[in-house]
């Protein structure tokens, strides 16, 4: 799919996109500077009018337009259910940087495919750093309401040299405006129970992880609690993470937690440590896989 590209003022775009409805665009926030060479998500706008189109305005901060092998990702979970699509995802928008084209895919219990009636997802890049994407509700299951969350990426070939996430850990909620949640149906007597359906050959669970940020409100200071985390992206249940953590070649004993996809490493610096690099390493393991990633911060007074 090909995004239109066109040299248009934001300004237009917005008096020609948003608020058909009169419902008040929502912005979704998140803090500059943590992406490296990735594309550097700054704030997603989204907004609906009355007929169910949704539209979504995301923007970066570091580059006019995506680098070559740069991607942006958006993970939609329509039905607001962690416990079903891929790990919670239902449908997923990726943008390519080297070409300017986009696929829009949804989960189908092992593996993301097209969806199976055709979509009016469109994307354009009508403003620098910035990205316009319009979709109906039917391209996301009619839902009234979606979870999601956006994932930058600068690679060299195979591998992911950075890496963005937005927002840092969890997810956004948007409600359409104008559309309340369907009914629950009446109860209705149990269908006879159908024949046991084949079983589906599993995929292979794979793990890997985001930046590695400062968790702790003012930075890492001397003989202080510290937290540094990272987002988990992995379809797993059972995931280890591992904190290995020293200032100037002594280790700092840290205590390693994982929950809701975000591994975190927390310790106290040692005093008198002001000025120094507090370095390490965060690693996170499930059966069959590892990714790792180094890290380094300069403590603070």
């Amino acid at each position: 799919m090909k995004i239109a590209f066109f040299a248009l003022l934001l300004a237009a775009v917005l008096a020609l996109g948003v608020g058909a409805a009169g419902a008040t665009p929502v912005t979704f926030a998140d803090p500059a500077g943590d992406a490296g060479n990735a594309p550097d998500l700054t704030s997603v706008v989204v907004d609906n009018d009355a007929g169910g189109k949704v539209s979504m305005v995301i923007s970066w901060a570091n580059a006019a337009y995506l680098n070559e092998d740069s991607f942006i990702s958006v993970y939609f979970n329509s039905d607001r259910n962690a416990a079903t699509g891929n790990a919670g995802s239902d449908y997923l928008l990726r943008i390519r940087g080297s070409d300017y084209t986009f696929d829009y895919l949804r989960w189908n219990g092992s593996d993301w495919v097209d969806p199976p009636s055709p979509i009016t997802v469109t994307v354009d890049q009508n403003a620098l750093q910035t990205f316009e994407v319009a979709m109906n509700r039917p391209d996301l299951g009619g839902t009234t309401a979606f979870d999601f969350y956006l994932v930058s990426e600068q690679r060299g070939g195979s591998v992911v040299l950075a890496r963005d996430s937005a927002p840092d850990s969890g997810v956004w909620t948007y409600r359409l405006a104008g559309f309340a949640p369907a009914p629950t149906p009446p109860s209705t007597p149990a269908p006879a129970p159908k024949p046991a359906p084949k079983p589906v050959p599993k995929v292979p669970a794979t793990v890997g992880l985001g930046a590695v940020t400062v968790k702790t409100v003012g930075g890492i200071h001397a003989g202080r609690i510290f937290t540094i985390s990272s987002r988990v992206f992995t379809t797993a249940r059972a995931v280890k993470v591992t904190c290995v953590i020293k200032v100037s070649g002594r280790a700092v004993p840290a205590l390693a937690h994982y929950a809701a996809h975000v591994a975190t490493c927390q310790g106290i610096t040692p005093p008198g440590s002001a000025g120094k690099r507090l370095a390490g390493v965060l690693t996170v393991a499930i059966s069959g896989d590892r990714d790792a990633r180094a890290f380094t911060f300069v403590i603070r007074p």
